[in-house]
């Protein structure tokens, strides 16, 4: 109950929102007794001056594309800012649709595709502060390369933490009482033993030999009386469900990374590039993280694997949007 109560806090919050540029033109706030905009919106909305400022100057940057601002309304200002910049009468109703149908990180995303910013370039910084009653706060920055950019967010996917700050500072806890869980399965480099190869699959010797069955037989050329009149099953009929192996091959396939040209996150999702209506088949998967999931399902990447806002939105990319909005 309580979070659904937030949500709907959250939905009027966005109303109330949209609707303070038409009150502030037309005045509305001085039939109530007050002197401004932020006045009407304190008193009477909850809303705080840097909140109506920041309203008002995204109205004012979408001024020429309402489509781009009524989305304020159910998406909310915040998201709706990340494309304000980048936005224009010919790319309005494309970047609407996406804004709609797509979360808020994965807009995100979009943006950095937009302005050109390649994935996996930028250092993530976790800043540790150190306060003293002796000596002034201290930062320190880390900048990470790609194999230690993977790591970190790998652990903070497990961890389950937002934060870059918290989830640096539960790892150096966890590393100090020894208690951190060994999660290196899912890393390039070095395997576990628990879990084995394709290859080592295929080589293993098992311990104790079983004895043929005749169609095993007739498969190698021994025939038997029985198996002359044997009735073999009709062959599995392809199901949805991807086996560890397929998926384990695809992960080292990608190098345990998001297959997305450029980035450098953990997979989250495994994506059929032909969609597996058409073919039936797992053999053209591919290990996604979430927001590049989501672009392969919003018209954002062509087969070439190259970034785009005029993608087609086939019927199953159709299931999967309406699908994340339920």
């Amino acid at each position: 109950m309580f979070v659904q109560i937030g949500r709907d806090r959250n939905g009027l919050t966005n109303k109330l929102k949209a609707m303070l540029p038409e009150i502030n033109r037309r005045q509305i706030y001085r039939e109530h007794n007050c002197d401004s905009i932020y006045e009407y919106a304190g008193k009477f909305g909850g809303l705080s001056c840097a909140v109506v400022e920041s309203v008002l100057k995204l109205e004012k940057k979408l001024e020429a594309m309402p489509e781009l601002f009524g989305l304020v309304e159910t998406e909310g200002s915040a998201k709706v800012a990340l494309i304000a910049n980048l936005a224009t009468p010919e790319n309005a109703p494309q970047l609407a649709d996406k804004v709609k149908n797509m979360s808020k990180r994965a807009v995100t995303e979009m943006a950095k595709e937009m302005r050109g910013r390649k994935n996996g370039e930028e250092s993530i910084r976790a800043t540790i502060s150190e306060k003293s009653p002796c000596q002034a706060s201290q930062k320190i920055t880390l900048h990470l390369d790609e194999e230690m950019q993977f790591l970190f967010l790998k652990l903070k996917q497990k961890l389950k933490i937002s934060s870059n700050k918290r989830t640096m500072k539960k790892i150096l806890q966890k590393m100090i009482k020894q208690e951190f869980p060994k999660i290196s399965e899912d890393f390039p480099g070095k395997k576990s033993a628990k879990i084995p190869s394709v290859s080592e699959k295929s080589t293993r010797i098992p311990t104790a030999a079983k004895k043929a069955t005749p169609a095993q037989k007739s498969r190698t050329g021994e025939t038997s009386e029985s198996s002359k009149n044997a009735v073999y099953a009709a062959p599995k009929i392809a199901t949805r469900h991807i086996s560890a192996q397929e998926k384990r091959q695809s992960l080292q396939a990608h190098n345990y990374r998001c297959g997305y040209p450029g980035c450098n996150k953990p997979h989250s999702d495994f994506h059929h590039v032909q969609p597996f209506s058409r073919t039936f088949s797992h053999e053209n998967i591919v290990p996604l993280c979430k927001e590049h999931h989501e672009f392969m399902h919003n018209g954002l990447v062509t087969e070439k694997w190259n970034f785009t806002l005029d993608g087609k939105i086939g019927f199953e990319d159709a299931i999967y949007r309406e699908k994340r909005r339920g």
